[in-house]
């Protein structure tokens, strides 16, 4: 994945993607957000397309011409991820300080507590499953 940061433009693009169930038009992503114009949405795509992170999914007939229908390749979680990466400093300290603020942040904190545990658990399984733990 181009690791580069996405503007904000293409940040809101992605998102109409992301929240999409299927292949969405240039159009498509138009009505989801009045607040941009067709020539914004293309030339958006277009800059996605050049980073690998979104796909020409299928090439439909739309009204009376072809048209493109676009998809994300990149999944919201793996951009957050990477996003993350790129923030988090390597020095454990501040990493495990980060990690307490998230959970003093979260309304929940028995709940986030426990997917973090269980996904601690299921990492460290895997790392079994494969001789690297």
């Amino acid at each position: 994945m181009n690791t580069k940061r996405l503007s904000n433009r293409e940040y809101d693009i992605m998102q109409i993607l992301w929240n999409s169930n299927k292949p969405m038009l240039a159009s498509d992503i138009l009505k989801a957000d009045a607040n941009m114009n067709i020539n914004t949405v293309q030339s958006t795509l277009r800059n996605l397309l050049s980073r690998n992170l979104v796909c020409v999914a299928n090439i439909i007939t739309s009204g009376k011409v072809l048209a493109r229908t676009y998809a994300p390749i990149v999944s919201a979680d793996d951009y957050i991820l990477s996003e993350l990466y790129d923030i988090l400093p390597s020095d454990s300290l501040r990493r495990s300080a980060f990690f307490t603020a998230f959970i003093q942040k979260c309304s929940n904190k028995e709940h986030a507590l426990d997917e973090l545990e269980q996904m601690i658990q299921e990492y460290r399984g895997g790392c079994r499953n494969v001789g690297i733990g």
